[in-house]
């Protein structure tokens, strides 16, 4: 109970003191003003999945914070990635699965935005996500963005329903490459995807032009970080129900283990390196034993020793969620474990005496009915520095009991150090 109650306290410790190191993401940054200046500063980056209409602005980062918008920029550019306010005409026509009409004409919407540049001058490639989550992509010839047609609408032909596809975008893209054949001829192949038309781009820079002057916005992609963990368990472990040995339900010691394994971190793009889909190997045992003694009268009593010992093979998968702080960052840790018993003691003496039958000796297994599969709950709070990084974790699973009248708690809780590669 007093490890529930000091792992509790950690977690609303840590939850209070996290705001205090969090911090409104500024980052080195600049804006383009209508009139083409250019001010270096502070740009509040928030990861954006739909193209911003607004950004904040500051000259210093101790500097007053104010709010840009479409008609205030021509511009802006940070974390990579850059934007530029752009006047476009795009299909109002939905293209989810509830969306398609049956109207093969294009409802041509005015707008003003701020398209993401992929790819500049020459060759300028650009994107848009809306708030319906409908991507469009440009492309550019003088001061005019074209978009790239591509649509679908529902036609019913003699009871039969189908679904057309009008990828005007590809005989475009064939005319604006016009002047490399060697990248025209692939136009064919191409998805009206991010990853599929800024290939190629790639393709035109590679094979025509001679400038050398190119940039390609490179998409956030999965960061993959393995590393190593040791450290100690102490395990509680207790049964509740009337079936089995009426022993298993007295309080049992706890166990003190070591405990560690191999880990794989992903860390999620476009989160500002904040969550990752964080994986373990992991190895875990315990061990305990407990003597009780029955007595009745000076001829009749028995003294039990029994012991209970398991070691499990874990794979446990967490959700990870980083908190960055000036020197070092905070994280806290939700997951689930399933892991197999790889090593077993479960054993059990009896010594009786009842009259004239004195110390006779019985031995057999503890637990009479073993199950294998154990599932968990896993929580955790720790701190990083560089490669190292020190967690407080606990962990709740099912136990071993196989009998369905006789349930299993294991609980158990962890100091772990890790180092990332």
């Amino acid at each position: 109970m007093k490890y529930n109650y000091l792992f509790l306290k950690i977690i609303i410790l840590s939850l209070i003191t996290c705001p205090l190191f969090a911090q409104k993401n500024y980052e080195p940054g600049y804006i383009v003003t209508t009139k083409h200046d250019t001010i270096n500063g502070f740009i509040r980056y928030l990861n954006w999945s739909k193209n911003p209409k607004t950004v904040d602005f500051k000259e210093r980062q101790d500097g007053v914070e104010k709010n840009y918008g479409l008609n205030d920029l021509s511009g802006f550019s940070v974390h990579g990635e850059s934007y530029l306010r752009a006047e476009i005409s795009v299909n109002e026509n939905g293209d989810g699965a509830n969306e398609i009409t049956s109207s093969a004409t294009m409802r041509m919407r005015p707008d003003t935005v701020f398209l993401l540049e992929l790819s500049k001058a020459p060759k300028g490639l650009y994107y848009l996500n809306e708030a319906n989550d409908r991507s469009h992509f440009f492309i550019r010839t003088g001061e005019r963005f074209d978009w790239l047609v591509y649509y679908r609408y529902r036609i019913e032909r003699n009871n039969q329903a189908g679904i057309v596809t009008v990828d005007g975008f590809k005989k475009q893209l064939e005319d604006y490459f016009q002047d490399c054949p060697g990248v025209s001829v692939n136009v064919n192949q191409v998805t009206y995807s991010q990853r599929s038309i800024s290939k190629l781009f790639e393709q035109y820079y590679k094979a025509c032009n001679s400038s050398g002057n190119t940039v390609i916005f490179n998409t956030e992609k999965v960061v993959t970080k393995f590393g190593v963990l040791l450290g100690a368990s102490v395990t509680k472990v207790r049964f509740k129900g009337d079936v089995g040995s009426q022993y298993l339900l007295e309080p049992l010691p706890s166990s003190k283990q070591i405990a560690g394994g191999v880990s794989l971190d992903l860390i999620l793009p476009r989160t500002r390196q904040k969550f990752s889909i964080y994986n373990e190997l992991f190895f875990t045992s315990f061990k305990t034993s407990n003597h009780l003694e029955q007595y009745t009268s000076d001829q009749d009593f028995s003294f039990m020793d029994y012991t209970l010992g398991f070691g499990y093979v874990k794979l446990n998968n967490f959700l990870r969620y980083r908190i960055p702080a000036r020197k070092f960052s905070l994280y806290i840790n939700l997951g689930v474990s399933n892991g197999l018993i790889v090593s077993e003691s479960n054993t059990a003496r009896v010594e009786t005496t009842f009259f004239s039958d004195k110390g006779r000796v019985t031995t057999g297994q503890a637990l009479g009915s073993v199950r294998k599969y154990e599932q968990g709950l896993l929580g955790g709070v720790g701190a990083a520095m560089r490669k190292y990084s020190l967690e407080v974790r606990y962990e709740r699973g099912n136990g071993m009991s196989a009998y369905q009248g006789l349930n299993s708690l294991a609980q158990r809780f962890y100091i772990l150090l890790a180092y990332q590669f």
